[in-house]
């Protein structure tokens, strides 16, 4: 099992064609094929108390949406959700809803509106755009991003990502995706989600999962049976970690 760093090691020329799911794909060198498997891991995997929050976070978002005539004040802004350490979630959010939906419908601007930057950034930063705490959450409305005259709504909680966390949720996907139909599996950590915006604990993830594989821990509770190679990858960033076992991969193994 040997970490490093995957940089100018695949084979060439390396061709890669649609598999029939699974696997994803197929990588090609030569005569030699390798079932190819494409995932994610996700915050909510390995933290699984997000999934909730910014699952009311998208519900808020459809029915203000819905309704966007009532909040022209929203307009091209985006609604962020601090989820606070308490109080918890509640089983039935229907009541929190409509009780955002209430505290929305009050147009106090966005985040910067009323600051005069013409001799710096002052101490106070104003009180535009600020709703306060709210249930579980902080609300605040800040400037849109892109120009686009959508309301956005994203909702996070506090995160703090530990190893042994980040490697569970790692042995989970894998053994999810040993199949043996796939040799090759290929993980993208810090994926944008349907809204466009990425979660800082996705980068967190990969962080630990390659100090790990650098300081040569095993990463995998179990040796998968038909996985032969792993790459791990930070989306949109050229940096990529990779296990592997033997020779018989679409890259170079990192030297014993």
């Amino acid at each position: 099992m040997n970490p490093g760093n995957a940089v100018g090691a695949a084979r060439h020329p390396l061709g890669a064609c649609l598999g029939e799911d699974p696997p994803d794909r197929y990588l090609v060198h030569g005569s030699r094929t390798w079932g190819t498997e494409l995932t994610e891991l996700t915050a909510q995997d390995v933290r699984r108390d997000l999934a909730p929050v910014r699952r009311f976070g998208r519900e808020l978002q459809e029915r203000v949406r819905a309704r966007a005539s009532e909040f022209p004040h929203l307009q091209g802004r985006t609604v962020t959700l601090a989820k606070l350490l308490d109080p918890p979630m509640p089983r039935d959010h229907e009541q929190l809803l409509n009780d955002l939906q209430t505290v929305l419908a009050e147009d106090k601007g966005f985040v910067g509106e009323d600051l005069d930057l013409s001799r710096g950034l002052p101490m106070q930063l104003g009180t535009r755009g600020i709703y306060g705490d709210r249930g579980p959450f902080n609300v605040v409305v800040n400037p849109g991003i892109g120009g686009s005259s959508d309301i956005v709504i994203s909702a996070s909680s506090q995160s703090q990502v530990h190893m042994s966390e980040a490697v569970a949720a790692l042995g989970r996907r894998i053994e999810a995706k040993d199949k043996a139909c796939n040799e090759v599996l290929i993980i993208t950590c810090g994926m944008v989600d349907e809204n466009g915006y990425t979660c800082p604990a996705g980068q967190s993830i990969f962080q630990l999962l390659r100090e790990t594989l650098e300081a040569g821990t095993s990463v995998l509770p179990q040796k998968p049976t038909n996985i032969r190679g792993i790459l791990i990858h930070l989306w949109n960033t050229p940096f990529l970690s990779h296990w592997e076992v033997g020779e018989d991969l679409p890259w170079a193994p990192t030297p014993a």
